[in-house]
């Protein structure tokens, strides 16, 4: 059976109807599906009241809404081959910045009220597309029945086999296949994310660079425009989500990124203590950079 190799796994992703390393077609959202024929279900995206209410969120929401990324990601759920319904709202949530969870034909994301009262626009466009990835490799396990093979999702089956079917079959935990196949694969498109937010209608983006005290390297480091949104797209994705008690475990990409680029990891790791500080300023309760708590699909469907 052939998998992706490394150097195809990150290759560039321009729009084409030929099929990747995957099985799938790049004119689609990241590991979608070529399925055949699907059920006409014509079904939708929603918002609570508690969403629409909340002028802040709505604010940022209506300029994700125009950007290219948010589009290319959303259309898994509109039109007459989706078959879930996705709901946003905001609710008062212990710990998580935002939770994604999946049962039987709703994907739910919920964020927390007051991690948007407090955090920085940037953030919350960060996290937005942080679970919208979630959102989307739910509804593809949906199409597989929530069993994905390497027929119909090779990608996602991969890392499935890896993560839950093997683990399992070995008397293990099963681990968290959605932040290592995230981590791994997914920063790019949550970072266009995040770069189409900073650009103003006449195309001008903001510029991110600047400087920051890195305590590992005793002193003060300047990063890029690209490097701060590189250390962005690692919040949330440098840790697997683990239970209540159990140790915290290091998704594969990250300990990777870690061996290779020690003094690049302490840098990402500052940016993101710098973005967590900002918001830790005004409310000590809920770190940036904490996993978010997800639903991946029932925890008994493992595939064959």
């Amino acid at each position: 059976m052939k998998f992706c190799s490394e150097k195809s796994r990150h290759a560039s992703r321009a729009p084409s109807n030929e099929p990747n390393c995957f099985g799938t077609r790049s004119n689609e959202p990241f590991f979608a599906s070529s399925y055949g024929n699907v059920p006409s279900i014509q079904k939708k995206i929603s918002e609570s009241d508690s969403f629409k209410n909340n002028e802040k969120l709505m604010r940022i929401y209506a300029k994700i809404k125009q950007t290219e990324q948010y589009k290319f990601m959303i259309k898994g759920f509109e039109g007459e081959k989706s078959h879930l319904d996705l709901h946003l709202s905001v609710e008062k949530l212990n710990k998580e910045n935002a939770k994604t969870s999946y049962k039987d034909d709703l994907v739910r994301i919920r964020f927390n009220e007051t991690y948007i009262e407090k955090a920085s626009d940037i953030s919350i466009v960060r996290t937005f597309h942080h679970e919208l990835q979630h959102a989307i490799k739910n509804l593809h396990l949906k199409r597989s029945n929530n069993r994905p093979s390497a027929d119909d999702y090779p990608g996602i089956y991969d890392y499935y086999r890896r993560f839950v079917t093997e683990p399992k079959a070995a008397g293990k935990d099963r681990r968290d296949w959605h932040h290592n196949l995230m981590a791994a694969h997914s920063r790019p498109e949550i970072i266009r994310g995040m770069k189409q937010f900073d650009t103003d209608d006449k195309g001008i983006k903001k510029d991110r660079s600047g400087k920051v005290y890195v305590s590992a390297l005793k002193k003060e480091v300047a990063y890029t425009d690209n490097e701060f949104y590189k250390a962005m797209s690692w919040a949330g994705l440098r840790l697997e989500h683990h239970e209540e008690g159990k140790p915290k475990i290091k998704t594969e990409a990250w300990k990777k990124f870690e061996k290779e680029n020690p003094d690049k990891a302490f840098l990402y790791r500052a940016i993101i203590q710098k973005e967590s500080n900002l918001y830790k300023k005004k409310t000590k309760t809920i770190p940036l950079d904490l996993p978010v708590i997800d639903v991946i699909g029932k925890r008994d469907s493992i595939p064959k």
